[in-house]
């Protein structure tokens, strides 16, 4: 997953870097704490209107097949998903994502919680681990892209949703 992020923000800030006119940085917390006012300026960004339903998710219906990956959307945000990954991660896994991102987190105007460089690397076994757990969610995406594109071609006819 901290790969997947740094690649993932890596991507955002050399966009942002190269085309600043057509690229936003949205902060999650923005969203979640300031929803009103951070939809607003994302929608003027984009040049659409801003709808106030669209602060409690309404209007939008999730496709039954990525309904339990997406169980989040439609609802209104909620200020104890902010710290969600506190509850949610282990203390080890927490170190983890801080060693491999160590740089990237302060960039971005977090604060880690380990800030005195004593975190182990992962070790090899963590590792393995890792690869493993990749290794199945990638099969597991791929199997669920496949069912994806199965039932839109039943419903539409030929449509690549990849």
């Amino acid at each position: 997953a901290a790969h997947y992020w740094l690649e993932s923000v890596s991507f955002g800030l050399a966009a942002e870097s190269n085309m600043a006119a057509k690229v936003m940085r949205v902060r999650f917390e923005d969203l979640v704490t300031e929803p009103n006012d951070t939809l607003s300026a994302i929608v003027e960004h984009v040049g659409a209107d801003f709808e106030p339903n669209m602060v409690g998710g309404t209007g939008y219906v999730v496709p039954e097949y990525t309904r339990s990956h997406h169980s989040l959307v439609g609802a209104p945000p909620n200020l104890a998903r902010l710290d969600d990954w506190r509850r949610s991660l282990k203390p080890r896994e927490i170190e983890i994502i801080e060693y491999l991102c160590a740089d990237m987190i302060p960039y971005l105007g977090y604060q880690r919680l380990h800030r005195d460089g004593t975190i182990d690397p992962p070790s090899r076994r963590e590792r393995l681990h890792a690869k493993w757990v990749d290794a199945v969610r990638k099969l597991v995406n791929r199997r669920s892209r496949r069912r994806r594109n199965d039932v839109a071609w039943m419903a539409n006819g030929p449509i690549e949703l990849d």
